[in-house]
């Protein structure tokens, strides 16, 4: 703070989204990164050849990974691998319209994904936690909802 107890331009708490300060530049573009990063990644869940792969699926799910279904079942990891595994969980997305993708951090390695889905089964909002390691990004958390 100066001695009028305001902020150096360089301090400012918020800045409108586009108007970065040149030191602000890497992290819109971490944030661009981010973003995409998750989005390809939960898109990849959502394609029927990666769904019936369950090395694929073993791959972009957590350790910890846990999903709230439609229906409200609590899924664990390995009952999501094994499910996805068969031909009728995996067919359910064969025709799929992702929309409304919306990515916020939660903390500096956990993504928050929202998102529409309208497949087979009706219009659904899903949202899905992310976390991020060297190894790159896994699915904490998936929880679907049907939407009326």
């Amino acid at each position: 703070m100066d001695e009028r107890g305001e902020l150096p331009a360089h301090e400012s708490p918020a800045r409108p989204r586009g108007s970065a300060a040149a030191g602000d530049v890497d992290e819109l573009t971490r944030a661009e990164y981010v973003e995409q990063a998750v989005i390809d990644c939960e898109r990849r869940l959502l394609d029927p050849a990666v769904r019936l792969d369950p090395v694929a699926v073993d791959q972009l799910l957590d350790p910890e990974f846990r999903e709230i279904g439609q229906s409200g079942r609590l899924w664990s990891r390995p009952e999501m691998v094994a499910a996805l595994a068969t031909l009728d969980m995996s067919s359910t997305l064969d025709a799929h319209e992702f929309s409304d993708p919306r990515v916020e951090s939660l903390a500096p390695e956990l993504h928050l994904l929202t998102y529409l889905l309208r497949s087979g089964s009706g219009l659904t909002r899903r949202s899905s936690i992310w976390r991020e390691s060297e190894t790159g990004f896994r699915c904490v958390f998936h929880q679907g909802t049907r939407l009326a």
